[in-house]
């Protein structure tokens, strides 16, 4: 391994053989995500700088470092589905500003995002609701092309902390979305669909196993605890316990890691009683 994918907020434990000796850096990689290809980050850039010391150790490492519990079964868990749902105006008025600014060494090889926009399949959606409510009446996909921002209006007072959305609804600070029984395993499905833009999804109180990402079996080294799971434009499920309680006037939050998303109102509250 020589390079390892990290979501922002994401924590890996890396364990690297330093037996030549040899002083080496620990650098950050350019993505081709749109607005993360503009210098300095358009090339790698040095984090750390590690001289290991020529010092014997004194123990040895096990043979393994950690054995993590066998999955339970789901059948007959609670369920919960998180809708992210991105208004396509903001969207545009973002990449607008990006362009207007940079040109198109902004928009990195991928243009709108590397990966290209998924259209889903009939059936795919379950006919939940919140599905309904994310891509409306219209199966057009947004146009997220050069083209069509020209010409595109900027609103008047346009409310950028409800700009995007979860499940049709805006962050609000004083009003949880659901409670959860404490100590209860629950599987949870974080839905992308509907844009192509990358979610790193955040849950507090938690640490959770990643039961599929976007639409796949988790990699390997994505197999053990987490509290942060890749949403890129299709579902990822997880499988998640809370062990503290989280009353209403300290909810916890479960949100997009992306800040522009986060305080445009893709993030919720709930409680765990």
């Amino acid at each position: 391994l020589d390079a390892l994918p990290i979501l922002p907020g994401e924590r890996f434990e890396v364990m690297i053989d330093t037996s030549d000796g040899k002083a080496f850096d620990l650098v950050t990689l350019p993505t081709e995500q749109m607005g993360m290809t503009l210098p300095p980050f358009d090339q790698p850039l040095p984090l750390v700088q590690i001289l290991p010391l020529r010092v014997m150790a004194s123990a040895t490492l096990p043979d393994k470092l950690a054995t993590l519990p066998a999955l339970p079964a789901t059948d007959g868990l609670t369920t919960r589905w998180l809708q992210l749902m991105m208004d396509p105006q903001l969207d545009q008025q973002g990449m607008q500003a990006l362009m207007q600014r940079y040109g198109e060494k902004a928009m990195g090889k991928g243009g709108h995002h590397a990966m290209p926009q998924r259209q889903a399949k009939a059936g795919e959606t379950g006919d939940h609701p919140a599905m309904a409510q994310a891509h409306g009446s219209s199966a057009a996909p947004m146009d997220h092309s050069m083209h069509g921002m020209a010409g595109m209006a900027q609103p008047a007072g346009y409310d950028f902390r409800n700009g995007n959305k979860i499940n049709g609804q805006a962050f609000d600070m004083t009003k949880p979305s659901f409670a959860v029984k404490l100590g209860d395993y629950e599987k949870w499905t974080i839905s992308g669909e509907g844009d192509a833009m990358l979610h790193p999804f955040h849950i507090h109180g938690t640490q959770f196993r990643i039961l599929s990402e976007n639409g796949k079996p988790p990699a390997p080294h994505r197999q053990g605890w987490k509290d942060m799971v890749n949403v890129d434009g299709w579902r990822s499920e997880v499988l998640v316990r809370f062990n503290y309680v989280a009353a209403a006037e300290h909810a916890y939050m479960a949100h997009c890691h992306l800040l522009e998303h986060e305080d445009t109102g893709m993030m919720l509250g709930f409680t765990v009683s």
